[in-house]
């Protein structure tokens, strides 16, 4: 179970929150004030522009950091418990895209979450055996770490794109396949499997194609890393860890599939169906109560507990039937993998019962709207948000640098409000204790996210656009457990 953190009296968060609101206006003041020192021609941003980033960010900062405290807290605790019985106590991951329109409470902090573009992790071909693993030692690290869970573990590789058109979809995908194209693709480095990623093109449409590579390179790494981790362990090796599951932005719901097999799981027919179930039970709630509530900050305890009172309906109302399917697409899954999928369907199903975008697919999270972005080797600003961002974890600052430049894609067309500054969050994660002593530790963190931020300000693209007002960069120390951000360092002085 999570680490929690609401033990602490409200008014010990009210300090903090207040604390992180004077470090953002001092950090973002001193940033601006330097910058103005050192180009004084070029500078571009007005009082307002600061003013503005500055009451954006803080208004960020505390919507995080509440939502965080609640899923950390004790009132959420049953909540957790009740999920962790559901999916038979294995331990869950999910790998999603920077574009990370996959809204946080159907993932609570049960299931860990890490994002790249297209859904796909950095990877590496080891030099012992050449096989593919991930490149981040942070993921290595957090697969080795659920590798001593006796329950076991899955990973959903999340792709995505509308259900009106696999086409219209994944702009890193875009991306990632005309690189591939070109013969100028990362993977083709990092792979060395050039066959195999043109063999990726035939594929017609965009998320056939993207299905492909989580299968080929993401999932085939977290396998060969977790039954190393295994081996280490004198344990005997698994038949699969990674699920490939294709995301739809509009009806928010889960399609599990593979190519060639004309068989699917669809959590948003589940979802369907038990509209026309729960007719017959006129006390129940109705489809699409929650349209309107769902991503409030306010209604999180009561949505997540209704959520999972649902989610237990659908399991027991359709497990035979999806237990079998699944045996039809991944009969090497272990019972333990079956029944932790079965989970994930089931409350994404139940996700959209409650707020009918099942149905009803016009809403803020159909297209891309996002209001921030967020960058980190490690763990993220807005990782639990339930506001639309963009958001990524890579394995170093030169990896971090390749997924802002996708985010900046998504911002430039499709930010909420395009005259303001665009908010990025340089993030690094850090452990309570090694931020509360101010030990190694925390220098680590601190190295590590300076070093991050130094490679975006040196940036002549990111530091134009810095210049211009058009991007207000933020960095962030944040809690390696709950996801609380606990400070915003002034790296104004190292500029």
């Amino acid at each position: 179970m999570p680490e929690r953190i609401c033990t602490r009296p409200q008014s010990e968060f009210k300090k903090h929150d207040q604390r992180l609101q004077d470090q953002t206006q001092k950090y973002l003041g001193d940033f601006y004030l330097k910058l103005a020192r050192k180009n004084a021609r070029e500078i571009k941003v007005s009082p307002q522009d600061i003013q503005e980033a500055c009451h954006e960010t803080v208004s960020i900062i505390k919507r995080d950091n509440k939502v965080n405290r609640i899923l950390h807290g004790n009132e959420f605790q049953p909540v957790l418990e009740r999920e962790a019985e559901l999916s038979g106590n294995v331990k869950m991951g999910l790998l999603g895209c920077v574009d990370d329109r996959r809204f946080p409470h159907i993932t609570t902090p049960i299931v860990s979450k890490w994002q790249g573009p297209a859904g796909a992790a950095e990877v590496k071909k080891r030099p012992s055996d050449d096989l593919l693993i991930p490149r981040s030692p942070i993921l290595q690290q957090g697969i080795f770490e659920v590798v001593q869970n006796p329950n076991g573990f899955i990973e959903f590789i999340e792709i995505h794109s509308q259900s009106s058109s696999r086409e219209n979809g994944c702009a890193a995908a875009t991306i990632i396949r005309g690189q591939i194209e070109s013969g100028k693709s990362p993977l083709l480095s990092q792979t060395g499997m050039a066959r195999e990623l043109i063999t990726g093109l035939d594929y017609e449409n965009l998320a056939d194609f993207n299905l492909y590579l989580s299968e080929v390179i993401t999932a085939q790494a977290f396998n060969n890393y977790y039954n190393s981790c295994l081996e280490i362990l004198n344990r005997k090796a698994v038949p699969r860890v990674a699920v490939p599951v294709h995301y739809y932005t509009d009806t928010m719901g889960s399609v599990i599939r593979k190519l060639g097999n004309p068989n699917q799981i669809s959590s948003t027919d589940l979802a369907m169906r038990f509209k026309d179930f729960i007719l017959q039970r006129p006390k129940s709630g109705y489809f699409g109560e929650w349209r309107y509530q769902f991503n409030s900050t306010d209604h999180i305890l009561e949505f997540a507990g209704r959520k999972v009172e649902y989610t237990a309906a659908i399991i027991e109302q359709y497990q035979g039937e999806i237990e079998e399917q699944l045996h039809e697409l991944y009969p090497e899954l272990l019972q333990g993998q079956i029944k932790a999928t079965v989970f994930y369907i089931a409350n994404n199903a139940a996700f959209q019962y409650m707020t009918g975008f099942a149905l009803n697919t016009n809403h803020e999270y159909s297209n891309h709207r996002p209001e921030y972005m967020s960058v980190s080797t490690a763990e993220a600003v807005g990782q639990r948000d339930p506001r639309p961002k963009v958001i990524s974890s890579a394995s170093n600052p030169e990896a971090a640098l390749e997924n802002l430049s996708i985010k900046l894609l998504v911002m430039d067309r499709h930010h909420k409000n395009p005259s303001a500054p665009k908010i990025l969050f340089v993030c690094h994660s850090i452990d309570r204790r090694d931020f509360e002593t101010r030990n190694k530790g925390y220098m680590r963190s601190m190295q590590m996210v300076s070093e991050l931020y130094n490679k975006i300000i040196e940036n002549e693209e990111y530091c134009d656009l810095v210049k211009k007002g058009k991007l207000a960069i933020v960095p962030a120390l944040v809690c390696d457990t709950d996801r609380e951000i606990l400070e915003i360092p002034n790296l104004a002085r190292i500029l």
